[in-house]
This record gives structure tokens, C-alpha cells and sequence, in this order.
């Protein structure tokens, strides 16, 4: 048991018979999430137990929904949420219709900027997405769409809600005054 408390990918070299033993699984998935697939058969039979471990796993690391079963992921949207709370790369192993939902995509780079990558094409000019995954990391601005490169407001918009720095605004906008006026406040603010 301490073993797998500490690490709980030592679960994989557990003997099989003391692997069916749910507090082991347990203590496993709640010190790594990806213990989850090595989660013997037996315990993964009983739904409610390992659903249970499910949830512990994506609570630990939101990037174990990798090891979640894909027939579980549509019917469990608090578990997906979940995830992408806990790790907003967990954005890639969610089930189309969540994907499809902004709440996910906004929580997901919320944690994780660059994930804005696995944001689907109808969501990456959502203003309040594109924000929060600069906000996060400002190297996500490599992958905005060109509507929002191109969109002067937006990038006024980042400087003045998120203290984007001007180095960081599309460059064919870094001479324009207004924009230059809002980095300069926004520099002398950050001191």
C-alpha cells in the first residue's frame, strides 16, 4: 500500500491477485492518475467502484481521461469537467459533444494556453476563450485564427483586460498609437 501511495504507477507490478484489492486501487489512482489502467478487470466490472476511481484518477491528473474508458467519457460530463479543470491538456481526450462546448474549452485553457490547439474551428474565434488561453500563456497567440490576429480591438482588448505586453501583439499592430498608448499604461501600472 505505501508503495502505490507514493506511486501509484507502482500498481502495474502489484501481483494480480493483491491488485483486486479496491483500496490499493484507490490509494494507486490518487497519487497518479494513470494507475487507472492498470486497474484489474474484475474491479473495473463494478461500475460504481470504478467509477469512483475514475474520478479519483482525473482529480489527481486531468490527463488520466486518457485512461478512462471513450464508452464512459460522453456519459460523464462532471467527470470530463473534471479534467480539463485539473488540466487543460485534458481538452484532447474529451468526447465531441463537450468539445463542442465552450464552458470545457474556456476551462481548459484556463489552465493550459496552449491547449487552445484542441479547441474546435467554430469556438477559436470566441473572444472570451482566446483571451483566457493569452492570459494563460501568451505563446497560445501563435495559434489564434487570422480573424483574431487581424482584429485590432482584440488585441486593445488583451492589453487593457489581461496586461498583455506590446512585444507580445501582433506585429502589424505594434506601431499603431493607440495600442502602443494602452502597453505603455499597462507597464507603468505593472511598475
Amino acid at each position: 500500500m505505501a508503495a502505490v501511495s507514493k506511486n501509484g504507477c507502482a500498481l502495474m507490478f502489484v501481483p494480480e491477485d493483491l491488485r483486486s484489492n479496491p483500496d490499493l486501487c484507490m490509494a494507486a489512482v490518487s497519487s497518479d492518475g494513470h494507475a487507472l489502467a492498470h486497474v484489474p478487470n474484475d474491479l473495473r466490472s463494478n461500475q460504481d467502484l470504478y467509477m469512483a476511481l475514475c474520478v479519483a484518477a482525473v482529480r489527481n491528473k486531468g490527463r488520466a481521461l486518457s485512461d478512462v474508458p471513450e464508452e464512459l467519457r460522453p456519459t460523464n460530463r462532471a467527470l470530463c469537467l473534471s479534467a480539463v479543470r485539473q488540466d487543460g491538456w485534458a481538452l484532447g481526450y474529451l468526447p465531441k459533444q463537450f468539445l463542442d462546448d465552450p464552458q470545457f474549452c474556456l476551462a481548459a485553457v484556463s489552465r493550459a494556453g496552449r491547449a487552445f490547439q484542441y479547441v474546435p474551428a467554430p469556438l477559436r474565434s470566441n473572444r472570451d476563450i482566446c483571451l483566457a488561453a493569452l492570459r494563460q500563456d501568451v505563446r497560445a497567440s501563435s495559434q489564434l485564427p487570422d480573424a483574431v490576429r487581424d482584429d485590432r480591438r482584440f488585441w486593445l482588448e488583451a492589453i487593457n483586460q489581461i496586461g498583455l505586453r506590446l512585444e507580445d501583439v501582433a506585429w502589424k499592430f505594434q506601431d499603431d498609437p493607440e495600442i502602443r498608448a494602452a502597453a505603455a499604461k499597462q507597464s507603468r501600472q505593472r511598475g
